[in-house]
């Protein structure tokens, strides 16, 4: 039996943190309310659409991620690499084409749930034909969108995720936050702000075997760290795009910018901008702003801006704790862009092994976070007396 609502569905992915650890066998969780289960009961359904999911032995949680032994496919959405990397649950093959794509719940439809959520209203948007024909879409392309008894999923070409290797020079670095700005400025620019931006929501054009970080030595018996570490992204023209519209907010054209406002959700990561957690409306495209910036700081930002001369400046820039003095996305893609064209070349800068680690504030002088401070307060301040008004002319 399938969950009723989709936030059910939702809420029992949750599940899967519990058969990691096989913590299932301690709160006695019954099949139906694991992860897989709903899956396992559309099986057939999506096997007639030409999807066959692989197997899932609850019994055997280190096997949920099955691999691979099949041939890869000759074509695979003009990704690269060999096509024959590890895949998960939700990552499914046809089995005529070869090809690996993940589908994804992205809302249910009932007489008394006609509304269509945002994410699928984002997805039909972004794949309509004007909008995929555009260059700029960085965004992972919906290939279909299926719909069962109400249930609505989208299929998308499978991807590696971009944190899945090193950084390895601030060249890297800055092709990756150059690109990410420009698709963001491009959702923004037809009023699309994502609001979930970390490395898990931005994949890479490569589906396949990656260089190793970690070797197996049999003489110590251990695993040990390759050194130098090999090229990946430099070998091949790497492409980044994002996924996951699940926390965005969408504007139709015509509505003016200052209107562009949602309520906060306290929902989110822990590099959000400060807003999200106040109790007024905010504008998503400056928390937007806000997130990115961070990001990108705690990935790379941090050690590579004493060799990138305004790196630091821009990022601060784009995270003010007042949200009107952001800079607009648009003008950190273009400020990014220049800082990026006057890098010297790849060979001549220092290298590095950069990985996702913890997320840190973008540092700033003591004058300039308390004068942002004091901007921030007295606009809080405010907001306040504004949602007090309607009282003191009614009471």
């Amino acid at each position: 039996m399938l969950p009723a609502t989709y936030n059910e569905w939702r809420d029992s992915f949750e599940t899967l943190y519990f058969e990691i650890g096989r913590e299932h066998e301690k709160v006695n969780l019954k099949p139906e309310q694991c992860w897989w289960f709903p899956w396992k009961i559309l099986r057939p359904f999506f096997q007639s659409k030409g999807y066959r999911l692989y197997d899932y032995d609850p019994q055997n949680t280190p096997a949920r991620c099955p691999v691979i032994r099949s041939p890869p496919a000759s074509n695979s959405f003009g990704l690269y690499g060999d096509h024959s990397q590890v895949l998960s649950q939700r990552e499914h093959v046809p089995p005529s084409l070869n090809r690996d794509v993940v589908i994804k719940l992205v809302d249910k439809h009932s007489p008394d749930h006609p509304e269509v959520s945002v994410e699928l209203q984002i997805l039909r948007f972004l794949n309509s034909s004007p909008m995929r024909s555009d260059p700029r879409n960085a965004t992972v392309p919906v290939l279909e969108f299926l719909e069962f008894h109400g249930w609505i999923f989208v299929v998308m070409p499978a991807h590696e995720g971009c944190d899945e290797y090193y950084f390895l020079t601030s060249r890297e670095c800055l092709d990756f936050a150059c690109q990410i700005l420009e698709a963001l400025s491009f959702l923004h620019e037809h009023g699309v702000a994502h609001l979930d931006i970390s490395h898990e929501n931005i994949m890479m054009n490569y589906r396949g075997d990656i260089p190793k970080k970690r070797l197996w030595d049999e003489t110590t018996k251990s695993f040990v760290t390759v050194s130098p570490p090999p090229e990946f992204r430099s070998t091949f023209p790497i492409k980044y795009t994002l996924i996951d519209f699940g926390n965005s907010a969408y504007f139709l054209p015509g509505i003016p910018r200052k209107r562009r406002r949602i309520a906060p959700s306290g929902i989110g990561r822990e590099h959000r901008a400060p807003e999200v957690d106040e109790r007024f409306k905010y504008d998503p495209f400056a928390a937007d702003v806000y997130q990115t910036a961070t990001f990108f700081y705690s990935y790379f930002g941090r050690i590579i801006y004493p060799e990138v001369p305004g790196l630091l400046e821009l990022l601060q820039d784009m995270t003010s704790i007042h949200a009107p003095d952001r800079i607009p996305i648009s003008i950190a893609a273009r400020r990014m862009r220049t800082l990026f064209e006057n890098l010297p070349p790849n060979e001549t800068l220092p290298r590095h092994a950069i990985v996702v680690e913890n997320y840190y504030q973008v540092p700033r002088s003591k004058i300039r976070y308390h004068w942002e401070y004091v901007k921030y307060f007295l606009t809080k301040k405010w907001n306040t007396l504004l949602a007090r008004i309607p009282f003191f002319f009614y009471s």
